[in-house]
């Protein structure tokens, strides 16, 4: 990706962030999932099973908590995978 076009998706996802958070604070956590499956879902997506899935793909987008929950694990699984030299 050039520059620009990663500045114009760097403002989306700070866009989509905003949006879930004002949209979706969900401050009881109603309907969240395991740290187990957001972890797994931050470190191997592709290893959740069906339910799963359905679960993380309903409920991720709908949730502030979760949200910034994947993300701070997914920061963290970059970091372990690529640390600096």
């Amino acid at each position: 990706m050039t520059e620009p076009e990663d500045l114009s998706e760097a403002q989306l996802y700070d866009a989509v962030e905003r949006v879930i958070q004002q949209d979706y604070p969900n401050p009881s956590r109603s309907g969240c999932p395991d740290h187990s499956l957001l972890e797994k879902a931050a470190i191997a997506p592709g290893s959740l099973n069906a339910q799963e899935n359905t679960l993380f793909v309903e409920h991720v987008p709908k949730c502030w908590p979760c949200f910034k929950e994947l993300k701070h694990l997914r920061k963290a699984a970059q970091a372990r995978a690529h640390p600096p030299e």
